[in-house]
C-alpha cells in the first residue's frame, strides 16, 4: 500500500501549506486582503453616517426625555453641558467610525503576528505535520492483492480513505473559517455608524458596547485560531505507537489517533468564537 503512504505525504503537505496560508490571511488587515471589498465597506459606512448622525440626535432627545430624570436635573447647566458634550462626541465618533475600527484592527493584527512569532520561538520553529516514518514503513510492507485480500485489509483500506477525506475536509474548513472572518469584519465596518450612534443615550449605549466587544471578539478569534494551530501541530507530533505491533495493527492505531485529533481540531475551531464571546462577556 505504498500509494496510500504517498497520498498521506501529499495530504499532509497540503495541510501544512494551508496552515501557513491561513495564518498569513489572519495576519492581514481587511484592506490588504481585498482592497475592493474594503473600499465597498467604507463606502457603505459613509452612506450610513448620515443615518448614524440622525440617530445620534434622536437618542440625544430620548436621553433628555427620559422619565426617570427630574426636570430640575435637566435645568442644571452642568447637566445640559454634559449632554451637549455627549452629543458632539458621539457625532465625532460616528463620522470617524471607520478610522476608529481601523486602529482597533491594527492592534488585533499586531497581536496575531506577535502571538505567531512568540509561539514559534517558544516551540523552536514553525511546527508542521508529517506522517510517522514507522507507519509509512508499515504501509509499504502491506501487500494489497485482490485474490488474497482479508477483512482486516478491507477495513484498513476504508480507514485510510476516511483519513484522507477527513484531512481534506479539515483543510477546506480551516480556509472557510478564515475567509468568513474577513467578511464579518467588512460587515462591522459598514454598519459601525449605526451601532456607535447608540452611545448618544445612556439607555441605548449598551448596544454600542456590545458592538465593540463583538468586533474585538472577531479580531481575537484570529489569535485563538493561530494558537490552536500551533498547539495542534505540537500535540500531533506526540502520537504514541506500539513498536511491537504488526503492520496492519500499527496503521490502524495511527489512523484512529489522527482521526481523533482532527476531530479535536475541528471542535476547537468551531468553538473559538464561543470562547471569545465568553471571555469578553458578549
Amino acid at each position: 500500500m505504498r500509494w496510500l503512504s504517498d497520498l498521506l505525504d501529499i495530504i499532509f503537505e497540503m495541510f501544512n501549506s494551508t496552515l501557513q496560508f491561513v495564518v498569513g490571511l489572519l495576519s492581514q488587515d481587511p484592506e490588504s486582503f481585498n482592497a475592493t471589498l474594503y473600499q465597498f465597506a467604507e463606502n457603505l459606512s459613509f452612506v450610513f453616517q448620515s443615518v448614524g448622525v440622525a440617530l445620534v440626535v434622536l437618542f440625544f432627545f430620548l436621553s433628555l426625555a427620559d422619565p426617570s430624570r427630574s426636570i430640575g436635573d435637566i435645568k442644571r447647566p452642568e447637566v445640559v453641558l454634559a449632554e451637549f458634550v455627549r452629543l458632539i462626541v458621539c457625532n465625532i465618533i460616528v463620522l470617524n467610525s471607520s478610522f476608529i475600527l481601523e486602529k482597533i484592527m491594527q492592534i488585533g493584527t499586531g497581536l496575531i503576528t506577535l502571538g505567531w512569532n512568540t509561539a514559534n520561538s517558544a516551540s523552536g520553529g514553525v511546527p508542521t505535520l508529517s506522517a510517522d516514518g514507522t507507519v509509512k514503513a508499515a504501509m509499504n510492507e502491506i501487500e494489497f492483492g485482490i485474490l488474497d485480500i482479508s477483512f482486516d485489509m478491507l477495513i484498513l483500506l476504508l480507514l485510510g480513505f476516511i483519513l484522507v477525506v477527513a484531512l481534506g475536509i479539515v483543510i477546506i474548513y480551516i480556509s472557510i473559517v478564515a475567509y468568513t472572518r474577513f467578511f464579518k469584519l467588512y460587515m462591522y465596518i459598514a454598519l459601525a455608524p449605526i451601532a456607535l450612534s447608540t452611545f448618544a443615550c445612556p439607555n441605548t449605549s449598551d448596544v454600542g458596547k456590545q458592538f465593540l466587544k463583538s468586533f474585538c471578539g472577531v479580531l481575537l478569534q484570529g489569535l485563538i485560531l493561530v494558537l490552536a494551530f500551533i498547539l495542534f501541530t505540537l500535540f500531533f507530533s506526540n502520537v504514541e505507537l506500539d513498536a511491537n505491533a504488526g503492520p496492519i495493527e500499527l496503521v490502524w492505531d495511527y489512523s484512529i489517533s489522527v482521526l481523533g485529533q482532527l476531530f479535536v481540531l475541528i471542535a476547537i475551531i468551531k468553538g473559538s468564537d464561543q470562547l471569545v464571546y465568553k471571555m469578553l462577556g458578549v
